[in-house]
């Protein structure tokens, strides 16, 4: 492929940065002498990948969740609605209740090794522990924590669900326990409750789940002002619309991003 006969599409944020799409398009045009450059939002690109011209696309991703109406294949910036939560703070919530509450220690998968031995026919799994290992002693303690973080991000997304309703606690759930095992071969106890009671940060902006003090979670962070839900992101986005679009984008809801791929999110909006 020659770039000199090639024109570029990139896709950017909704809410972009003007000077960095100056400094992009100079870069690409004097440097690569691309023939055409066309920047596209990203909310309209996730619109024409399901068909549709005209929608209302709900990002959740990993810092931030976005509220986008697209019309006619143009985004309306006017009606972004953009919070800062996303599954970047539910994975930290997740790893500080362990943490806390089911005093837990994640092992990164680097700290041991792991074989199965077949005995009478049952395959048992043997660790071996590295931690007293001198290249572990020398590892960084950020690429620990990314690596305990990286545990707990998976099970987030294999483990943690999102209730059908406004989440309130009941005697059944407590029965109803499902459990989780971390590469190390330990196993963690939570309640239906406990799985669904992460994600609801998402629709209540807290969580009554208790972490621990502020000093023994420094990375917590505090309710996000004016946030009330990602379904009130949908409502108040359409609301700042045109009245003449907003049937069609209540006909025409988009969901997108990572975290919107928790079982029962769907169902939830």
């Amino acid at each position: 492929m020659n770039i000199l006969d090639t024109p570029i599409l990139f896709s950017e944020n909704a809410i972009h940065n003007k000077d960095l799409r100056i400094k992009l398009t100079e870069y690409m045009f004097e440097k690569y002498k691309i023939p055409a450059l066309f920047m596209v939002k990203d909310p309209v690109l996730t619109a024409f990948s399901c068909g549709r011209s005209s929608a209302l696309i709900l990002d959740v991703g990993h810092k931030a969740s976005i509220a986008t109406p697209v019309n006619d294949g143009y985004a309306l910036l006017k009606c972004i609605i953009k919070h800062d939560i996303g599954g970047q703070q539910l994975t930290q919530d997740l790893f500080n209740y362990i943490k806390t509450k089911k005093e837990a220690d994640i092992k990164p998968r680097y700290t041991f090794n792991k074989r199965f031995v077949n005995t009478d026919g049952q395959e048992i799994m043997q660790l071996t522990d590295l931690t007293g290992t001198q290249e572990i002693k020398a590892t960084h303690p950020g690429y620990k924590a990314y690596s305990q973080l990286e545990i707990v991000r998976e099970m987030k997304e294999d483990f943690l669900t999102v209730s059908d309703e406004v989440l309130q606690q009941k005697l059944s759930d407590n029965a109803r326990i499902a459990t989780y095992e971390l590469p190390d071969g330990s196993q963690l106890q939570f309640s239906s409750y406990e799985r669904q009671n992460i994600a609801e940060k998402l629709f209540q902006n807290q969580s009554s789940l208790q972490f621990g003090s502020d000093k023994e979670q420094p990375n917590a962070q505090e309710n996000i002002a004016g946030f009330s839900g990602v379904h009130q992101m949908i409502v108040e986005s359409i609301s700042k619309s045109d009245i003449d679009i907003r049937r069609d984008l209540f006909q025409n809801i988009i969901l997108s991003g990572g975290t919107t791929n928790f079982k029962g999110f769907q169902e939830r909006i």
